[in-house]
């Protein structure tokens, strides 16, 4: 694999940052030409301006369906791998107590709220809790610390970073991972010839 002057992906403290590891280690890469982004939008938009040279999406996000149906990007199949992801909790500070009125809001990216939807409501609700859209587990977190939501749905490193507690375990995934590359202007053109 010729290695792309930098890669990137969402992160640090998310399961992207631990799936960019792997592909790191596995294929001789430097950590040190890794770049980390706020949210998966921010890393495909660095594709496109050229900061970086590949990006790492999870199969069940939307930009990477957004990604796969947009000519200028092309998919690397043969570095695309499985990778179990680690737990995600429902979270909340030490401190917390239960709301005297109104229903607890809990921060979660909107791919996760199936996870807690077990009572489900209308969108944007779970039962007894108000979902606020967050664009990732670290985010889920802090929103918590900072007063806007009572839970996240969140990870462990961001569980731990942020100092909440486990309300209970959700469900473990596997994921599979895409390295994403802007599609060459040969590549391009071909494609436009064959069609």
């Amino acid at each position: 694999m010729v290695a792309p002057e930098r890669l990137g992906t969402m992160g640090p403290l998310t399961c992207a940052a631990e799936a960019m590891e792997l592909l790191v280690n596995s294929h001789g890469l430097s950590r040190d030409d890794v770049n980390f982004y706020a949210c998966f939008e921010d890393a495909r938009d660095a594709l496109l301006d050229g900061t970086i040279g590949m990006a790492l999406f999870p199969h069940c996000h939307p930009v990477t369906t957004e990604l796969l149906f947009d000519p200028r990007f092309e998919f690397d199949m043969e570095l695309a791998f499985d990778k179990p992801n680690p737990p995600l909790y429902l979270a909340a500070r030490p401190d917390a107590r239960r709301r005297e009125r109104g229903r607890a809001i809990c921060a979660a990216l909107p791919i996760t709220w199936p996870l807690i939807s077990d009572d489900s409501g209308a969108e944007g609700e779970a039962g007894d809790l108000q979902l606020l859209p967050v664009p990732s587990n670290p985010a889920a977190a802090r929103a918590v610390v900072e007063g806007r939501a009572d839970l996240a749905i969140t990870n462990r490193p961001s569980l731990l970073r942020y100092g909440l507690v486990p309300v209970r375990t959700l469900k473990h995934l596997i994921l599979r991972w895409f390295p994403v590359r802007l599609r060459s202007p040969q590549a391009a053109a071909w494609q436009r010839k064959s069609a």
